[in-house]
């Protein structure tokens, strides 16, 4: 149980990651 929680921990932490590049991005291209 503790890989899996790991592993869920780990895909949400790179979802938020992604999200957070695409509203930098989003952000940079209406600037």
């Amino acid at each position: 149980t503790t890989t899996a929680f790991s592993s869920v921990a780990h895909i949400c932490r790179d979802v938020n990651y992604g999200w957070i590049i695409r509203y930098l991005h989003a952000n940079g291209a209406s600037m």
